[in-house]
């Protein structure tokens, strides 16, 4: 987390953990992959926005929330169109050949922020909890790291 606090400064910064690490500690955990460059990405539960990205952005934010029920990204597509500065980086991104420099910069062009993502090696952050099967997951993996017993 200390990555993260030395962002200070930044309007959004993301947490994500290389999926080979939760892979390994977590078997068939069954998480979104994000492919950038080289890296194989899941979206940890560790996001950092600061007031001024809140207040700017607070209908940017409803529509993801929305998004996520929805499962449609015609809502990001709509908003990033409205941003050509950030159309070449983010092209990379779906044509695969973006590096995880070029999806920060996109994303800094579209939503006019300082932004970062952050690495972080904790398998444990990069696991959701909303389905019974994924709790289970998670809650046999911390008894295996901190020997606790059923």
């Amino acid at each position: 987390m200390e990555a993260i606090q030395d962002r200070r400064g930044y309007d959004f910064v993301l947490g994500v953990v290389p999926a080979n690490i939760i892979e390994e500690a977590i078997p068939n955990s069954e998480r979104a992959v994000a492919r950038i460059g080289k890296h194989n990405l899941v979206q940890a539960d560790v996001l950092f926005l600061s007031p001024r990205a809140i207040d700017e952005g607070e209908e940017v934010i409803k529509s993801f929330s929305n998004l996520r029920k929805k499962r449609s990204f015609k809502q990001i597509l709509r908003f990033v169109a409205r941003k050509p500065k950030s159309w070449s980086k983010l092209l990379k991104v779906f044509l695969k050949t973006a590096t995880l420099e070029d999806a920060v910069l996109g994303f800094e062009r579209a939503f006019n922020c300082k932004a970062d993502v952050v690495l972080l090696d904790d398998p444990g952050i990069g696991m959701d909890m909303d389905l019974p099967g994924d709790y289970e997951k998670l809650e046999n993996y911390v008894r295996k790291i901190k020997k606790i017993r059923k």
